[in-house]
């Protein structure tokens, strides 16, 4: 029960301010030289017996990777997901080629292969846009979702994870220090993986697209998730910035952008690992418009887990469909103002 309430409490932080808008943003609604492969159920592709579960593929005795190599200039074909030895998402793999003009050749090419099973494009999520409003000074909405009911059950000490899956997420903040979760199965700084999850010292959580334990921005330009964070936990009763609506809740911190910052190239693998490492709740501020198989499954798969799945809808005031949002088993969140009308 305790749970429960405190994630009503979270449902409306995803989107009251930090999605007002939806990030159009310039080209491909779909990642450049990227798509997924799934691989037919218990097939080895160079020996036809059950696939093992390693964390990467030798292209080379892949016979489909190694044929189509030279016309689509095949670079890598590795899991697409860790973790998940015993699920069906463990057969679905990445393959990256230099040959994007090309792709809808590859895919149908892919498609006709005896040994493949789904193949699919990797849908372009991008942010949402962050208001230009730093101190959020005038926080109405407390009261308007009645925050202050939900702290009467959690308020100091609250056992609820919260995962961040967005650009990046400044630790040190402090307003945000304090709320950070830590892993209790890790070491810090050991260079071990004591938890035996497949990453190494991940304290606080994981840079999925540079795969290594800094979730910290690397510019100003990574703001957009310590913002989000902030919203959902910043360290309330502090004499500091604001009041969340978490309050006392615990952030894991997971950066799923890599080089652009605006590109969320990496939530659902994200998402994936926030859910095995026991997150409560799992805020996604960012989409696309474009539905992925793949994607429904990875939600699928945290909401088995337990997880709560909180995604922005995305507030550019339009009745299409935005994903992860419109996916089976997500919790999508729209902004009203002040007056209870929807925001434009």
């Amino acid at each position: 029960m305790r749970i429960f309430k405190s994630a009503l409490g979270i449902m409306a932080a995803v989107l009251l301010f930090a999605c007002p808008a939806f990030t159009q943003g310039n080209g491909s609604d779909y990642q450049e030289g990227r798509i997924y492969v799934r691989l037919k159920p218990n097939v080895n592709a160079k020996t036809g017996e059950i696939i093992p579960a390693p964390l990467s593929f030798d292209k080379g005795n892949l016979p489909f990777a190694n044929k189509l190599n030279e016309k689509f200039k095949i670079k890598s074909m590795g899991r697409a997901f860790r973790e998940l030895a015993s699920h069906k998402l463990n057969a679905t793999t990445v393959l990256e080629f230099d040959r994007a003009d090309l792709t809808n050749e590859l895919m149908a090419t892919l498609k006709k292969d005896p040994m493949v099973e789904l193949v699919e494009r990797i849908p372009q999520d991008r942010k949402f846009l962050t208001p230009n409003d730093p101190s959020l000074g005038n926080q109405w909405f407390l009261t308007k979702i009645n925050a202050q009911g939900a702290w009467n059950y959690f308020s100091t000490g609250s056992k609820i994870v919260v995962a961040v899956v967005d650009d990046a997420v400044e630790r040190s903040h402090p307003d945000l220090s304090a709320n950070i979760w830590v892993n209790p199965g890790e070491i810090a700084n050991n260079g071990l993986d004591d938890d035996g999850n497949g990453y190494v010292d991940d304290i606080n959580g994981w840079d999925m697209a540079d795969n290594d334990p800094n979730p910290d921005p690397p510019t100003t330009e990574y703001s957009h998730g310590t913002h989000v964070a902030g919203i959902v936990g910043a360290t309330s009763n502090n004499g500091i910035g604001i009041a969340s609506i978490g309050y006392s809740v615990k952030l894991m911190c997971v950066k799923a952008s890599g080089s652009n910052p605006n590109s969320i190239s990496q939530g659902y693998a994200g998402i994936i690992y926030a859910a095995n490492k026991g997150a409560h709740i799992i805020n996604c501020s960012w989409g696309s418009s474009n539905f992925s198989a793949t994607s429904q499954e990875v939600i699928d798969f945290a909401v088995s887990k337990g997880c709560i799945m909180v995604v922005a809808a995305g507030n550019n005031n339009s009745s299409n469909l935005y994903y992860p949002a419109a996916y089976n088993g997500a919790i999508s969140v729209a902004a009203t103002d002040i007056n209870d009308v929807k925001s434009s």
